[in-house]
């Protein structure tokens, strides 16, 4: 800030200046006394000494005067020359003030602005200075208590510099650093305040900018997850992040100015150099090396060093710890796949997209009879008749390549000897990071033993058929259900150590109901069943060459399952490994069952066949006797029938008698041409009348075990061809079957329903319903078995008696439960005469 003074006029002489010049006159006489001159009027001397002392004071008094005068006219001159010296410096500094690039403004002691330059105009968005001239200081601030702290500082001190953010004309702000002073005149009195301003809100901006970009610089130095040395010349370290000093062990302050080397062993030196000639040459170095801790230990790090432009250097080394034990795990596992993979039983392969092969293990070698350099040159088109290209091809297509594996399937292979063998197996594929499809791998059994097996047990099937004449509906099931066990069973696989499971196949955990990441490190004997820990930690123990041996396995659900484990020790990384494969035998076992309950159904139709033979004898042997007492009983009621008395009841029952006897008859008859089909003796019938013939005898039967027996006849049934007595003992044994069904139970529960119908497509429909006991789950699929009965006292032969002679008709026998699980039901479905 600068000030305008006017200039100075001479000043005019004080009041008492005459008497102070007059005074220095006399003096100036009494110093230099002037001799008197001549006396012309006479005066007397003292007169005219004082008439020249008058002169005298009153020239001196000129002299002086014009001496006074003379120095104001000089004093004048000189003033004038100052003045045009003082306009030309107060326009050069106004000019400098209105052109300076700060603003710069002037303001009264009462804080009013009274000069602002251009500067000033532009920095706060004005157009001229009548706009500003007039305007208090604080309208130009944001905050008005800033223009308070800057004129009391400047009133106190005379001097302030800061900052403040500043209010333009148009509202916005700017970050102003400003520079003000007081004013003062030659009292020292304060007569104003000036002040320069400059804008710095880009320089702040590009401050804060810089701040931020270092802070975030440093933070990312701080948190970098990688550590990060920085060294000088020589490189001696002058700087590490947080993450540097964990790899290195050390605090900030250890590791200051040490040389890079001190992080080293001389071992790794030497090992692996750090190449400092060529860091020198601005070549950026890649190493992998050990970090050397003040404790002895020692962290795997990849280093990457390279010199900087100002000759300092930068390290970045990146923990490869976990890297390595990954390293090491993969290694680890390859040779637990390794091991798997050579002591599987079955076969295993894998093959490019284009069917060539890429490994095969030892079994799939013996399997095939081929080496491993020559299955290299084949694919499996190869070794594959020609007959199972199109198969293959489809199951590669629409189950491989879309979902990822395929179903379990079969096919034949060409062994190199030209033999022709059954297999069985499962593809999978194998896809890139891309999802492109690279490979594809499967494990596969020879099946033939296991079709050998089942054409055995077909031929035992055949046999049976040939000799029991019939095929049944249990024999097709459990046929099916062993083909498809036989076809699914695969074998588990466990690796153990010192009595714990440390590694398993998927098919082990299936086996035993676990998922296989809840079995690793579980105690093996964890998954054997209480009866057989003794004999598998006895088989263990002793257990120094390969041993197979059966036990049972306890799965997680705690039910228990046979099983067959195959083990052998093995050495692996200096450890004694036990390799088990585990094989379920549930199905086998069940599958022995099966075959041994067909030889058992092979001997009793053997036994049917004698039986048949001695019925035949035993038909042949009583036909006559029954002849002959028929013919006896005709007479004695012929004679009899004279002179017998009046109230007497003999003849009737003699007569009852003999129809008994013609009844047995009848069934002796007809039992010979169950055992003589091809002399068969059917005659038109009405199933409603051969019912009603038979409930006679079954309703005495009903009135001694208090059984209510209803009958449901449907009218106009259409005829129907049959042997009338046997359908009559058919009826007989499934009316019989239902008293026992419901005799135990009270008498509200003991109804027999016999009921008859006409179906669609000419079948005619008897059923027999009882209120009873009911077919049990277990008993319901040989219910209709040869020889199989529940009761105490049974031969297991009438409901298959009832089975052979309905299909003989040409029918249909079943049996159900009721739907109110109250009681069974049998229904018998007969052709209708066409």
């Amino acid at each position: 800030m600068t000030s305008k003074a006017s200039p100075r006029t001479p000043a005019a002489p004080e009041p008492d200046s005459a008497r102070a010049l007059r005074a220095r006159a006399e003096k100036t006489i009494k110093d230099k006394p002037v001799p008197p001159p001549e006396n012309p009027a006479g005066m007397s001397a003292h007169e005219m000494q004082r008439v020249i002392h008058e002169l005298r004071v009153h020239q001196i008094e000129v002299e002086a005067q014009n001496e006074g005068l003379q120095r104001q006219q000089a004093e004048q001159a000189a003033g004038e020359a100052r003045n045009a010296d003082l306009k030309e410096s107060l326009r050069i500094k106004s000019l400098a003030f209105d052109s300076a690039i700060n603003a710069k403004s002037i303001a009264n002691t009462e804080g009013i602005l009274t000069e602002a330059n251009d500067a000033f105009l532009r920095n706060w968005g004005y157009s001229s200075k009548e706009e500003v001239i007039g305007k208090p200081i604080p309208h130009f601030l944001q905050d008005p208590k800033d223009a308070a702290a800057i004129i009391a500082t400047l009133d106190e001190t005379g001097f302030w510099e800061g900052s403040y953010v500043a209010t333009r004309k148009d509202g916005s702000s700017f970050i102003a650093h400003g520079l003000a002073t007081s004013m003062r005149d030659e009292l020292g009195e304060v007569i104003g305040y000036q002040s320069s301003v400059l804008d710095i809100t880009e320089r702040r901006q590009t401050e804060a900018a810089l701040q931020a970009s270092e802070a975030r610089y440093r933070e990312i130095f701080e948190l970098a997850v990688d550590g990060i040395l920085q060294g000088g010349p020589g490189c001696i370290i002058t700087g590490a992040n947080a993450q540097m000093l964990k790899l290195a062990g050390r605090s900030l302050h250890q590791i200051l100015g040490l040389h890079v080397s001190m992080l080293f062993s001389s071992e790794e030196l030497a090992t692996v150099p750090l190449w400092f000639d060529l860091l020198n040459k601005n070549w950026p170095l890649d190493v992998e090396c050990s970090l050397l801790r003040p404790d002895g230990t020692r962290v795997p790090v990849e280093m990457h060093s390279k010199m900087m432009p100002d000759g300092t250097y930068q390290t970045i080394s990146r923990d490869i710890t976990e890297r390595k034990h990954s390293e090491d795990a993969l290694r680890e596992s390859e040779h637990k796949y390794r091991m798997l993979h050579e002591s599987m039983m079955d076969a295993f392969v894998s093959v490019d997209m284009t069917g060539r092969f890429l490994d095969s293990n030892p079994a799939y070698r013996e399997m095939t009879g081929y080496s491993e350099d020559e299955l290299r040159r084949l694919t499996y088109s190869d070794i594959t008749p020609e007959s199972w290209h199109a198969i293959e091809s489809r199951v590669v297509a629409e189950q491989v390549i879309p979902l990822g594996y395929s179903n379990i399937y079969q096919k034949e292979y060409r062994r190199k000897d030209g033999k022709i063998i059954p297999v069985e197996l499962r593809t999978c594929l194998i896809r890139d990071a891309d999802g492109t499809p690279a490979f594809m791998w499967a494990i596969i059994r020879d099946i033939t033993i296991r079709q050998q097996a089942e054409q055995t047990l077909q031929n035992w099937s055949q046999t049976l058929e040939r000799q029991v004449a019939e095929r049944t509906e249990e024999l097709q099931q459990s046929e099916a259900r062993f083909r498809f066990l036989a076809e699914t069973t695969f074998e588990g696989i466990a690796f153990s150590e010192g009595g714990r499971l440390i590694d398993g196949n998927a098919q082990l955990g299936k086996i035993l109901g676990y998922e296989l990441a809840e079995m690793i490190g579980r105690p093996v004997m964890d998954f054997v069943a209480p009866e057989s820990r003794a004999t598998v930690a006895e088989t263990i123990s002793s257990m120094e060459h390969e041993t197979i041996y059966e036990c049972l396995s306890l799965r997680k659900d705690g039910t228990v399952v046979p099983t067959e484990a195959h083990g052998r020790m093995v050495i692996w990384h200096g450890k004694r490994l036990r390799v088990t494969v585990l094989r379920d035998l549930t199905e086998s076992k069940r599958l022995a069952a099966t075959i041994q309950a067909k030889q058992a159904e092979i001997e009793r139709a053997k036994r049917l066949v004698l039986i048949s033979e001695i019925s035949a004898g035993i038909i042949h042997q009583i036909s006559q006797p029954l002849s002959s007492a028929g013919t006896n009983l005709a007479v004695a009621i012929a004679k009899m029938g004279g002179c017998a008395q009046p109230h007497c009841n003999s003849l009737g029952i003699l007569d009852e008698v003999q129809g008994d006897v013609t009844r047995m008859r009848e069934i002796v008859i007809h039992l010979r041409a169950l055992v003589h089909p091809e002399r068969p003796d059917r005659t038109r019938t009405d199933l409603n009348r051969l019912v009603a013939e038979v409930l006679p005898l079954l309703q005495r039967e009903a009135g001694i075990h208090q059984i209510h027996l209803k009958t449901i006849l449907a009218p106009d049934l259409p005829p129907l061809l049959a042997d009338a007595v046997q359908l009559k003992q058919v009826v007989l044994s499934l009316v019989r079957n239902g008293f026992d069904a419901c005799v135990e139970f009270p008498p509200v529960r003991r109804v027999v329903a016999i009921s008859t119908r006409a179906l669609p497509g000419q079948k005619l429909e008897l059923c027999v319903r009882d209120a009873g006991i009911g077919i049990a789950p277990s008993v319901e699929e040989r219910l209709f078995d040869l020889f199989f009965t529940t009761k105490k006292e049974g031969l297991g032969i009438g409901l298959r008696l009832c089975r052979t002679i309905v299909e003989a008709h040409g029918g249909l026998v079943e049996a159900d439960n009721n739907p109110d699980r109250c009681g069974a039901v049998f229904r018998v479905l007969l052709p209708a005469e066409s």
